[in-house]
């Protein structure tokens, strides 16, 4: 495993006329969350502040449905994996403010994408991270996940 090129994250696609700009989780002691059941996300939200928030955790088994529920504004916001979320939301034809609230606790909030290639497959993986590393350079690589409606976030340096 190896060749990072995105940073994946946890976030919360939020409506800012019911969350205002850059809400903390508090908002949704009032208003609703929808949340992937199952998920990190969904324990984390279950267990925040001894589960001040379940009133108010509208649950879902598929991505889509919960972006659905957010677009039909029955839910102030959907927590998930940002670029899925980015991602249904440009299908929709829509876009939205995101937050990133500190989660304390949540084992994982980011985490780098790289490939992976079988131990005996070393010429493909240093051929396809050159690749990745030539795409990320020129920006083309970024300009991919904009077609998508993805934010492109780099991976940290180390």
């Amino acid at each position: 495993m190896g060749a990072p090129y995105f940073e994946e994250r946890v976030a919360i696609a939020v409506d800012p006329s019911r969350t205002g700009e850059n809400p903390g989780l508090d908002v949704f002691k009032r208003e609703k969350i929808a949340v992937q059941l199952g998920t990190v996300a969904d324990y984390f939200l279950m267990f925040f502040e001894g589960g001040a928030l379940r009133p108010n955790i509208s649950h879902y088994l598929k991505p889509r449905d919960g972006v659905d529920r957010f677009l039909k504004k029955e839910v102030a916001g959907v927590m998930g994996v940002r670029s899925q979320l980015e991602g249904l939301l440009q299908q929709a034809g829509q876009t939205s403010a995101f937050a990133e609230p500190p989660m304390p606790g949540i084992v994982r909030a980011s985490w780098t994408v790289g490939i992976a290639v079988k131990e005996n497959s070393r010429d493909l993986y240093y051929a396809a991270g050159n690749i990745l590393a030539e795409m990320q350079a020129s920006g083309e690589l970024g300009a991919i996940f904009t077609r998508h409606g993805v934010t492109y976030v780099p991976p940290p340096i180390k």
